[in-house]
């Protein structure tokens, strides 16, 4: 019963996830929840519901449930595989666990859990790859990494503010589609005899 109620998600459900992970006390490595931080400050009155903001230390099995329920995810990691300050950005496709024995799954096997577990998966699911520069102890950003996320927050915070938009059309577009009222006989029968 459970299963099948989450099956009306399994195209995509409403809204927009952002999921910063990386510790925050190893330099840039805090880069993807300083993105969703400052994400969330500067769009979280006008998001309302439409946009819900996640930071972890690292992608876990509990957050198979919360991505299963919305229409978009979006993560945020940095990278020590791109130079320092380059900025990836490239779209997610579920990945079968093949079996993952840790309690960290990549973003790709959450996803398939997504759809094993709750028969669901986001319309759209994206990955956003900070290059770190210094992965130390600490909690400062490096310079180059500090300068990026300005940048980068300014082009997120453009798009999500599109997406609410074509989202917030949409739902005014269904709650004023007209009601249909049938009159008469109903439809496919003959009014004189009754008979379809």
């Amino acid at each position: 019963m459970y299963r099948n109620d989450l099956k009306r998600h399994a195209v995509g459900g409403a809204g927009t996830l952002l999921i910063g992970y990386g510790n925050p006390l190893c330099g840039d490595d805090g880069a993807g929840p300083a993105v969703v931080q400052r994400l969330e400050r500067l769009l979280g009155r006008q998001a309302g519901g439409a946009i819900t903001w996640r930071i972890e230390r690292q992608p876990l099995p509990e957050l198979a449930e919360p991505i299963s329920r919305a229409r978009r995810v979006i993560f945020i990691d940095a990278s020590v595989c791109l130079a320092p300050g380059q900025v990836q950005v490239h779209r997610l496709r579920a990945q079968d666990p093949e079996y993952c024995l840790g309690h960290h799954l990549s973003p790709e096997q959450l996803l398939a859990l997504c759809r094993e577990g709750f028969g669901a998966c986001p319309a759209e699911v994206w990955m956003v790859a900070i290059g770190a520069q210094s992965l130390a102890l600490g909690d400062e950003l490096s310079g180059v990494v500090a300068r990026t996320i300005e940048r980068l927050c300014r082009h997120l915070q453009y798009r999500l503010q599109l997406w609410m938009r074509h989202e917030a059309q949409r739902l005014s577009e269904m709650e004023s589609f007209p009601r249909l009222r049938f009159t008469g006989t109903p439809l496919g029968m003959d009014g004189a005899n009754g008979k379809c």
